[in-house]
């Protein structure tokens, strides 16, 4: 789980980018010339960016340039970083200039050298595409500071080094931004800078009244081989996609499904730097991202899948793609817990469906559907009947229909437990209202007898059974 910073709770309002005069620095490598003690840390930007570059050492002689002198500190090596880029060969020709130029760009595309953080009192911020692409070559360039909400994982140089805790994956995730890189440096119509009225919107949530709906959504159960990112399971267009977020939200160094969604579409990666950490009644939701690669697989099994294929028409991305929403939503982490069933312990339910329902209901007008799966298992310890009867009250709730994604046979197998379930739930002719309460009724007490592995399947069993007994006269 990625950590907050110390300074998390500070009183800070906005975010300083790398051309506000109140970033300064020591010029220790004197590329300056000049007497002061101190200088712009955009002045020495501007130099280093100036350089000709002649072969990829040159780019990691800048980023290392970097480091020392915004941050006093070296990474151990560039190597995965120099891999990648050493196999594009029109990397320094044609997609350096444009990475420059971006770079640059920081004073004309933000003049007050900064960026409203999220919070209650500034609950969304839209970009242009333009400022985004800037803002992901800063992450790229690591010349930002560490946001108020982290001290970690806000720029790409996690990515760079040769000691990963998973190498495939810091692969996978430069690959899609390089390959986010070479987009924008295209000509073609579907460069994402060709597209002035498509804004990446960043919205903070809190709960607000529940709506009165009174019957349950469609469940639609969805058997996979394999976990994945491509576009088919995203709620394209008019639907949404559950993230199973940390309360810190964004990229990391593993496979999470956090971290693949995020890095698989870059556009996504500048919530690092605006994002609170999340508490117990918020959701952070992005709109607009567009997927750049398919990343198939989690975990150690992860591995880059067929790759996307552009709209044919400038038209038909922006349809597709400009309302892509995406709910990064954390669940309590259980996996501490030594009781069976932590998720039933009092509050637990309620805090769940509360998250839930926030993301759910965000819009003006119900989504088409949700996209989700596990939200709140694995590493996070939660049971899955739960996190699934929580998240189709919602669904239901929201007036939308909920997707529910199983992959590999073991999930496929809870899958089909769950569709059972739904049929008799809605045979017995209750409400979600009703199918919240029995939920919130169980405690772990009522599963001590109950191996572990069938926990899920008697979750189901006893609420089947006491809605259909509630409903007989």
């Amino acid at each position: 789980m990625r950590s907050s910073s110390a300074i998390a709770s500070s009183t800070a309002t906005h975010y300083l980018l790398p051309s506000s005069p109140d970033i300064q620095c020591d010029d220790r490598f004197s590329i300056l010339d000049t007497d002061s003690e101190t200088v712009s840390f955009w002045a020495i930007l501007q130099t280093l960016l100036g350089r000709e570059l002649k072969g990829i050492s040159d780019l990691i002689d800048i980023l290392e340039t970097i480091s020392l002198t915004l941050r006093g500190t070296s990474l151990p090596d560039y190597d995965v970083l120099t891999e990648i880029l050493s196999e594009r060969r029109d990397f320094l020709l044609s997609t350096w200039p444009v990475i420059r130029a971006l770079a640059l760009e920081v004073p004309i595309l933000f003049p007050d050298h900064t960026l409203p953080l999220l919070s209650p009192f500034c609950s969304t911020l839209r970009l242009s595409r333009r400022q985004i692409a800037c803002l992901v070559v800063h992450q790229f360039l690591c010349t930002l500071k560490s946001p108020p909400s982290r001290d970690s994982y806000y720029d790409f140089s996690i990515w760079y080094y040769s000691q990963q805790p998973h190498a495939t994956a810091a692969q996978i995730y430069l690959t899609s931004v390089l390959t986010y890189f070479e987009r924008l440096a295209s000509t073609a119509a579907l460069s994402p800078l060709n597209y002035p009225n498509w804004q990446i919107s960043f919205s903070l949530k809190s709960q607000s009244g529940e709506p009165a709906v009174s019957i349950f959504g469609c469940l639609n159960i969805i058997h996979l081989l394999n976990d994945a990112t491509q576009s088919e399971y995203l709620g394209l267009p008019n639907g949404a996609c559950v993230i199973s977020a940390n309360k810190v939200s964004g990229f990391g160094q593993s496979g999470t499904q956090e971290e693949r969604q995020v890095a698989a579409s870059p556009e996504a990666c500048p919530l690092v730097l605006i994002a609170p950490v999340l508490k117990g009644d918020e959701c952070l939701i992005v709109s607009g991202a567009e997927l750049m690669i398919n990343i198939e697989g989690h975990g150690r099994s992860m591995h880059l899948g067929v790759q996307p294929v552009p709209e044919s028409t400038a038209e038909a991305s922006h349809t597709r793609w400009s309302r892509r929403t995406m709910f990064f939503m954390d669940a309590l982490e259980l996996d501490g817990d030594d009781c069976l069933l932590p998720d039933l312990l009092p509050g637990n339910v309620d805090r769940e469906y509360g998250k839930a329902l926030t993301a759910f209901t965000s819009a003006a007008t119900p989504y088409a559907k949700i996209v989700t799966g596990f939200w709140g298992c694995g590493a996070f310890g939660g049971s899955p009947a739960v996190k699934a009867i929580v998240q189709w009250c919602a669904a239901s709730v929201a007036g939308t229909q909920l997707d529910f994604i199983c992959n590999g046979t073991q999930q496929s197998r809870f899958g089909n437990m769950m569709q059972a379930f739904a049929g008799d739930v809605l045979r017995s002719g209750a409400m979600p209202k009703d199918l919240l309460q029995q939920l919130q009724a169980l405690t772990p007490n009522d599963f001590t007898e109950t191996q572990i592995d069938e926990l899920d399947q008697e979750v189901f069993r006893l609420i089947s059974s006491r809605l259909t007994h509630a409903s007989q006269p």
